[in-house]
């Protein structure tokens, strides 16, 4: 607040010393009061004019965020599994079917021991001239066909030469069922049988050729 100015008051004209004062007192008193009142005023608006205080209005700032992107799926369709397709299956046999039986191997001479045991005893009888022994071993159809005189002197003449049994050194058979082929020779000097045939009859193996 300014100071109140002071005016300057008319002299007034000289006047009764005991009516003076009183009416000078409230003269000073209203002039204050209006100098001030001018001055609160004026001082007032000319304060808010000079500085202004601008009324700050709160706007509401749009929202800027953003809403996320959708993320793209990175996991590709797993691939069809083309299936290879098998060769074709064998036939089976319908149930109830019995399996074709398998044919039986040959026989050797290690399965048929009783081959090689026939082919001895009929060399030892034959080397040895017992014609009786050697003639047993004959097939039954040998036995219609051969000379047993003439065999005989055969058995003999062998047992005279040759005198001893002789063991087969090698041996090799080839048997087809109830028929075998033998190869076989001696230790001594007696002569080696190639391809000698052989027949089983009734369960033993006997001489076929003749």
């Amino acid at each position: 607040m300014r100071r109140p100015r002071l005016l300057a008051l008319p002299t007034p004209a000289l006047a009764t010393p005991a009516l003076a004062a009183p009416a000078l007192a409230a003269l000073v008193l209203a002039t204050v009061l209006t100098a001030c009142g001018g001055d609160s005023d004026g001082d007032t608006g000319g304060d808010s004019a000079a500085d202004p205080t601008p009324t700050v209005s709160s706007t509401p700032t749009p929202s800027t965020t953003t809403p996320p992107a959708p993320t793209p799926s990175t996991s590709a369709p797993a691939p069809a599994t083309s299936s290879t397709p098998s060769g074709p299956s064998e036939p089976t046999a319908p149930s109830g079917t019995p399996a074709p039986s398998t044919p039986a191997p040959a026989e050797t001479p290690a399965s048929d021991p009783a081959l090689r045991v026939a082919a001895q005893a009929y060399a030892d009888a034959f080397l040895t001239g017992d014609a009786p022994a050697a003639f047993d071993l004959l097939s039954e159809r040998c036995k219609d066909t051969v000379d047993m005189v003439a065999f005989g002197d055969e058995a003999i003449a062998a047992g005279q030469k040759y005198g001893s049994p002789q063991p087969i050194s090698s041996y090799d058979a080839k048997v087809a069922g109830e028929s075998a082929a033998l190869t076989y020779r001696f230790t001594g000097n007696a002569p080696a049988h190639r391809r000698q045939p052989w027949v089983r009859e009734q369960g033993f193996w006997h001489l076929d050729e003749c």
